[in-house]
């Protein structure tokens, strides 16, 4: 029974050694793969290694290394054989315990993290992947160290090196201290599964298929998982032996193998599987819908999973809260000027209740009625109103163009997260207004520090080339976190025949779809330089461009703003306030976007990381000190895409 038991644990250890090995390296090698929340599923697998090859071990016995050649020699050697086999043996065995140790800890943790990502995707779908993964790896960094250090100090008068089944089963554990991050996991999972089944019951009619999908998949891998590890430990607790330990040690031992099964039970990862199997090279040609015609439910990124619900409900009362905040705000003088507004106008802020009797359900047969209201709050409504009134836009045409009745198309459509922020935008059908969703951090840098001086800029400078910004809005939708939102004018145009992203900065700075001959952008620094686009103009309207862009990115040097870019548009026939170069047949726009990103102490602390890893090349990331961004984003503009056309002697 012995030799069946440390056969089979051997077989399905190795079957799970080989298969998070591929399901890892399939990953890394796809970048088709890399969207959240398969980045979790990736990292567990790489941990999921490191715990088969302590199982392989086990199932060999542990004496095949004690009385052979052990990596115990290694330590011999380099230790110059001051350190004895006797000693060198104990202490290769109590390393490999100990990395075991924080093996199991990483598996658990990032499964925790798995059933707490479920549940911030039902709260908030709008947090990136990318944010919630900073987190996740500190946490698991500083839970895996502290039980490493935990199980070498208490293992420091074992032999690790001559175990018994029991012995095993205490270390696996780590004396009980293993169990309090897996009773967290088994509350996260508990309540991943109850909000999963209550959204899905009360959004059934709402979400689609590939979100309900989505629930479903994570559901039964909570299940699966929860039942492989909570057999092991509840023979912990009660110290069973026998068939009931041996049991445990194998489902434990296999969780790598039933994590690659789940994975590849995915159509798109198991394509790609295939092809890698084949050692045919991934084409990335593929089609820009590609998710919807693979239907990987563990690939999703989050804001396109939620899109369709996202589109009817949350859409719906963004919109009808918005047009609300503007029906009751209480119009300014036209004949207001910069001079009329005081302090107060800028930090007033304006709460409404929209109650659930004012919503037309009749119109959408939207479920919204979680609630018997939600909240909007409006911020410095005047002064957003007389920036309206400076671009000519009445009251009465801005809550047209915002009405839901007159957006049935965008209220069903899928919307786009765009760019690094991963920001949701909403574009009204008329093609006036965008509204963004944006993170607290940028809306306080706007309302707290920017905003009066924003103002003052754009009533003098009526030729700025920021982006304008209508409005600031906090929406409070029940069964969502907050969100911040922007309502800003539409710069896209529908005769665009491509856009760039320009910063100024090089690193990581390319279109990632550049294979999809479809694709208008963004095209980013790298595209714009390896294309050698030349925007030759005269002298004369060249310093009138620069001098403008000088007085909007000094108002940001000045508010410590930084990470802003230049949106260049390209037309084959002119537009209002377009530009045309003597180089190249076509028109072009300019605007300032994305200027809402202080230099904080994060951004300090990313500024040197960076350092840390690119040394010299520091220079060409994003993140900068706003004096040093502002320099070489004005470097970038006047010489590498704003150029003199030759033989211009005309001088202003």
């Amino acid at each position: 029974m012995v030799f069946s038991f440390e056969l089979t644990t051997l077989v399905f250890s190795a079957l799970s050694l080989v298969s998070s090995v591929w399901v890892s390296l399939v990953y890394y090698y796809n970048k088709e793969l890399h969207q959240h929340p398969s980045e979790i599923l990736a990292w567990i697998s790489i941990f999921e290694i490191s715990m088969c090859h302590h199982s392989i071990a086990l199932a060999l016995d542990t004496d095949l290394s004690i009385n052979g050649e052990g990596p115990h020699i290694v330590l011999q050697i380099l230790s110059l054989y001051s350190i004895d086999e006797e000693t060198a043996r104990g202490i290769t065995c109590a390393i490999n315990q100990t990395l075991f140790c924080g093996a199991v800890t990483a598996v658990m943790s990032y499964n925790l993290f798995l059933c707490i990502d479920l549940i911030i995707t039902l709260r908030n779908p709008l947090i990136t992947g990318r944010s919630r993964m900073k987190y996740y790896h500190i946490f698991g960094f500083l839970l895996m160290i502290a039980q490493m250090i935990y199980n070498a100090v208490e293992n420091s008068e074992t032999r690790e090196c001559r175990m018994s089944m029991t012995d095993y089963y205490i270390e696996l554990w780590n004396y009980g201290w293993l169990a309090t991050i897996y009773g967290a996991y088994l509350l996260a999972a508990a309540v991943s599964l109850v909000y999963s089944w209550v959204r899905i019951a009360m959004d059934y009619t709402s979400l689609h298929g590939g979100a309900k999908e989505y629930f479903r998949r994570h559901i039964s891998y909570i299940i699966i998982f929860t039942f492989v590890w909570s057999f092991a430990m509840v023979n912990f607790f009660d110290k069973s032996t026998g068939l009931a330990q041996q049991f445990g040690i194998i489902l434990v031992c296999s969780s790598g193998f039933i994590l690659a099964f789940v994975r590849n039970g995915e159509p798109l990862f198991w394509n790609v599987s295939k092809r890698c199997i084949k050692q045919r090279q991934l084409r990335h040609d593929a089609p820009s819908n590609y998710i919807e015609l693979y239907c990987d439910m563990w690939n999703i990124p989050i804001s396109q999973m939620m899109q369709k619900n996202l589109g009817s409900q949350t859409t719906y009362c963004l919109l009808y809260g918005i047009y609300e905040a503007l029906r009751r705000s209480q119009e300014v003088d036209e004949a207001f000027t910069y001079d009329t507004f005081n302090d107060e106008n800028y930090k007033n802020v304006i709460p409404h209740k929209i109650s659930d009797r004012n919503l037309s359900h009749e119109l959408y047969g939207l479920r919204i009625a979680t609630s018997p209201y939600f909240l909007v709050e409006e911020y410095a409504p005047k002064v957003f109103q007389h920036l309206r009134q400076l671009d000519q836009l009445t009251a009465e045409s801005t809550k047209n163009s915002i009405n839901p009745q007159n957006n049935k198309s965008t209220l069903f459509s899928v919307h786009s997260a765009q760019g690094g922020s991963g920001s949701l935008f909403i574009f009204t059908e008329d093609g006036k207004f965008v509204i963004k969703t944006i993170r607290k951090a940028e809306r306080k840098t706007l309302v707290k520090n920017l905003l009066k001086a924003y103002h003052k800029h754009i009533y003098f400078n009526r030729g700025s080339f920021l982006c304008r910004i209508y409005g600031v809005y906090t929406v409070r939708v029940p069964g969502l976190a907050p969100l911040e939102l922007l309502l800003i004018e539409n710069l896209k145009r529908p005769d665009m025949i491509r856009f760039y992203d320009l910063k100024g900065s090089t690193h990581k700075r390319s279109a990632s779809k550049k294979f999809d001959e479809a694709f208008i952008g963004p095209f980013k620094d790298r595209d714009f330089l390896l294309e050698n686009r030349k925007i030759e103009v005269s002298s004369r309207h060249r310093k009138h461009l620069l001098n403008e862009i000088l007085k909007d990115a000094s108002l940001l040097m000045k508010h410590q703003i930084m990470d802003y870019s230049i949106l260049l548009q390209v037309f084959r026939k002119e537009q209002n306030d377009s530009f045309s170069s003597d180089r190249e047949f076509e028109w072009y726009t300019f605007a300032i976007i994305d200027y809402l990103n202080q230099y904080t102490f994060k951004k300090k602390v990313e500024y040197y990381i960076r350092y840390i890893q690119l040394g010299k090349h520091i220079k060409t990331i994003s993140v900068r000190q706003p004096v040093k961004y502002f320099r070489r984003f004005f470097n970038f503009l006047s010489e590498k895409i704003l150029t003199q056309r030759k033989n211009d002697i005309y001088e202003l």
